[in-house]
């Protein structure tokens, strides 16, 4: 794992110094050692911070110039197939100088050209590839997202980056906001690609590669998710039998969690006790020689604490396991740091928890699996099964839906969290997770709603905006009629794999690893694995009020079902009471310090009247007053021009 930086440009007030700046700026993502390369006559600047991972000799040192000279390459990621590249490669004449993945893509685009080689190599990539031929630049994504991926268009110069605070860096990056931006943000909890929250700045989709030369501009995407989609639920690739699925699944599974464990350096896995991280260790368990390294975090607040189950599944797997409970004044040191690891506004609140577990791993590994993507892929957020069950009430029961929302509504949220406080000790299922009040009001909400308002509502995290909301992204998803047969439930997990997933879970583990200097891989994401999950029949997945049915099924085979079957946690924190202890003062100051930079684009009071209904427990709005609040550290940590 790497932090890459560069321009292709032939500004005066752009040299070596304005190389390392963007350089340094993003130091943490790779403190193992930094590279430069640049050719000043014909405007290319590569910058690279290494994390060592596989290869940690001088031979996988970036940038990297192909054996036959044309290309020259800054890349972020690990490939994990790449010996399989190596070996076509190494049949076809190439003499390797090292083992790096690195030098395998490289000669890989040198042999095979972009097109082949991207078709064949599996893994997490951001990549700047400039060609000494034709004079042209070429930035890369992988195609799920997982490494990020940024550029600044000035005029005919590029600028590109990692992270945005590299562009930041530079003296003369106006830092003008795109205020339009602010409306999927107080929608959806982040900022969605193209667009960053800077004007002319933008952020690379999923599967895209684009290319600036003296020629211009063009882009291609290589790979779609929807499109993807759409094949696999072509007449006859659908799989509906149980057995040849869970036999497929266990080989596709397993064979990337092996990929994954490739390192040169100590690797080890994030362990919740959930399904997905369960099911994830247990297959690098049954293949490795000794005791997976495995970790998680333990809360002193009960309803947010699963490092019990973790411990107990890792006693049975026989991992070597490693639990920290951290208190909450260590959780609230960390929000602090946010706007500086987040360089641009993003509202995850779980971004505290992974960077809490981040570190604890980075104490003994370099490298950890984790088990994301499980939910998006193969049913688990409680909005798919939700939505199966109400379209089903909806059809048996007509305009009673509607009445049966409103009645439930006028129950306030404190009065029900209240009750299930009292009753917590013999609560099971459902009705024991957090924040019961807020979920069944959002339920009582979607129940009066038809199908497609149901669909945006479940994303929506600021319905009550103190931005006016105008953008959108759900319009973006162009969906071919082959996908919208699919049904709701399976709209909102392509929807999440496409938007959520990428934006809001990547973003958030990427950033808090790469923190503290960790490489997160996440094997769910293998693209073969993903286009292979799109062809199963919802029925394998999922039903009413119960989902991820398959990797049940699979990780049944490992591990007892009494140590897995619990309700869904999360992983957050105690956000509705924090507003109304430890951060109450700071929201304020911070609210009235950035008021008058933010102008007119945020309604203020509107924010301070569900501040005050917050404090007196009329409603709980700490979800919303958290995306409030992490905006103004934001505006006051990096002072953008409105």
């Amino acid at each position: 794992m790497c932090g890459i930086a560069g321009a292709f440009t032939f500004a005066s007030d752009f040299d070596d110094r304005s190389l390392k700046a963007m350089s340094d700026a993003i130091i943490y993502r790779g403190p193992d050692s930094c590279g430069e390369w640049f050719d000043r006559p014909n405007g290319i600047w590569l910058a690279h911070r290494r994390l060592s991972i596989i290869d940690l000799s001088p031979a996988g040192h970036q940038p990297m110039i192909s054996q036959d000279g044309r290309f020259v390459l800054t890349f972020n990621g690990e490939i994990y197939n790449y010996l399989e590249l190596r070996k076509l490669l190494t049949e076809r004449g190439v003499v390797f100088k090292g083992h790096s993945d690195t030098e395998v893509i490289l000669e890989g685009f040198a042999r095979l050209g972009l097109r082949e080689t991207l078709d064949k190599i599996s893994g997490m990539f951001a990549i700047g590839l400039w060609d000494r031929g034709d004079k042209s630049l070429r930035l890369l994504r992988d195609r799920a997202g997982m490494k990020p991926l940024y550029y600044w268009k000035d005029g005919d110069d590029i600028y590109f980056a990692s992270e945005l605070k590299s562009l930041v860096a530079l003296p003369f990056f106006p830092r003008k906001m795109r205020v339009e931006s602010l409306d999927t943000f107080f929608r959806y909890g982040y900022v969605a690609a193209p667009w960053t929250i800077y004007q002319d700045v933008y952020e690379l989709r999923p599967g895209q590669w684009m290319e600036f030369s003296a020629r211009g501009q063009s882009q291609e995407i290589y790979w779609s998710a929807e499109e993807q989609f759409a094949r696999a639920r072509q007449p006859g690739a659908v799989i509906s039998d149980e057995a040849t699925a869970l036999q497929e699944l266990e080989y596709y599974l397993g064979r990337a969690v092996d990929e994954h464990m490739i390192s040169d350096v100590p690797a080890g896995a994030f362990l919740s006790g959930g399904i997905d991280s369960s099911l994830i260790v247990a297959l690098a368990q049954k293949k490795a020689t000794k005791a997976v390294k495995t970790f998680s975090i333990g809360f002193e607040e009960a309803l947010y604490d699963e490092s019990k189950h973790a411990e107990k599944v890792a006693q049975h797997l026989g991992t070597d396991h490693v639990t920290e409970v951290c208190t909450a004044g260590q959780a609230l040191d960390i929000i602090p740091r946010l706007a500086d690891m987040y360089d641009q506004p993003f509202w995850d609140s779980s971004s505290i928890p992974t960077f809490l577990v981040s570190q604890i791993a980075r104490k003994h590994v370099t490298v950890s699996l984790s088990g994301d993507a499980g939910d998006e892929l193969f049913g688990g957020y409680n909005r798919y099964f939700w939505s199966m069950q109400i379209a089903r009430m909806q059809d048996i029961s007509g305009p009673l839906m509607p009445l049966a929302g409103k009645l439930l509504k006028t129950i306030p949220e404190a009065g029900i969290n209240a009750l299930q406080k009292m009753l917590l000790p013999i609560l099971r299922g459902q009705f024991s997770r957090p924040e019961l009040g807020r979920r069944l009001h959002k339920i009582a909400e979607i129940m009066a709603e038809p199908p497609l308002a149901q669909f945006q509502s479940h994303l929506s995290v600021c319905p009550r905006a103190a931005h006016p909301l105008k953008e959108n992204i759900f319009a973006e998803l162009s969906l071919s009629s082959t996908t919208q047969d699919q049904g709701m439930s399976r709209l909102m997990m392509l929807h999440d794999f496409c938007y959520y997933l990428p934006y809001d879970i990547l973003t958030k583990v990427d950033r808090a690893s790469m923190a503290v200097s960790l490489e997160s891989r996440i094997p769910f994401l293998d693209h073969r694995l993903v286009e292979w999950s799109f062809r199963l029949d919802e029925r394998l997945l999922m039903r009413p009020g119960r989902g991820k049915l398959l990797l049940r099924k699979l990780l049944y085979q490992y591990v007892p079902e009494s140590l897995i079957e619990r309700p869904k946690m999360g992983f957050g924190v105690p956000i509705h009471e924090w507003f109304r202890g430890p951060l109450k003062e700071n929201f304020v100051d911070v609210f009235e310090s950035t008021k008058s930079g933010c102008g007119n684009i945020i309604n203020h009071d509107l924010i301070r009247k569900i501040f005050d209904e917050h404090q007196s427990g009329q409603k709980q709005w700490g979800h919303q007053l958290w995306a409030y609040y992490v905006f103004f550290q934001w505006v006051e940590r990096w002072k953008p021009i409105f």
